[in-house]
């Protein structure tokens, strides 16, 4: 009787060390994914976001460069835009960014102006003015200083766009220009990376994330 019982207490003994191997292999696993998941939107943020600052680039580039645009009916002509070269926004009913040819001072009238490129995104992406969460608004280029835009200055002058990713857990910001006093606009085309400060999940004690509240950008 004396054996059986100590069988039991063997057998017993297994089964509760098995289990908490169980739950130490979960465990593992469940950081593994985590980390592998948050890698993979800080790659998807930066991809977009690089994607997006050189779809900027590329507008101001036409624009210093002068180059001439080929404009089709009502308007056949190939020329340099009159109102240069710009981006619009549409993120309150297209979800989208276009770049393109401008003829008038209106900004994006899709009636006169000639798409070149257009970028669509699905439903993991935001993205705004950072200084008014306005979520439909244009950037243009008339020469690299000279400008036309109907975004919001931040409080230091700079012309700055917020995208934010799924969860809105982390962000980066692009910045377009900064305006000097004189109105002259510097074009300083950069982003940076962080956490939502607006976002509770995933920050520490100062509301930072594990990179501070801004990271560089890679």
């Amino acid at each position: 009787m004396q054996k059986r019982n100590f069988k039991n207490q063997i057998i017993n003994g297994f089964t509760i060390i098995e289990l908490l191997i169980v739950i130490a292999i979960i465990s593992i696993l469940s950081v593994v994914i985590i980390v592998n998941v948050r890698t993979s939107e800080r790659q998807d943020l930066v991809q977009a976001t690089e994607q997006l600052v050189a779809d900027i680039k590329y507008v101001r580039n036409l624009a210093v460069s002068r180059v001439e645009h080929h404009f089709t009916s009502p308007f056949e002509s190939i020329e340099y835009p009159p109102v240069g070269y710009g981006i619009y926004f549409n993120w309150a009913g297209g979800r989208n960014y276009i770049v393109y040819a401008d003829r008038d001072l209106m900004g994006y009238q899709p009636a006169e102006d000639s798409i070149i490129k257009m970028v669509n995104y699905d439903n993991k992406f935001e993205l705004s003015d950072n200084n008014s969460e306005n979520n439909e608004f244009y950037f243009i280029f008339i020469t690299e200083n000279d400008i036309r835009s109907n975004m919001t200055l931040s409080d230091d002058s700079k012309y700055e766009l917020k995208f934010l990713y799924q969860d809105i857990s982390r962000k980066s910001i692009v910045t377009i220009g900064e305006e000097s006093d004189d109105g002259y606009v510097w074009t300083s085309i950069g982003a940076v990376y962080g956490v939502n400060k607006e976002y509770a999940g995933g920050m520490n004690g100062n509301g930072n994330g594990n990179c501070g509240s801004i990271c560089p950008s890679n």
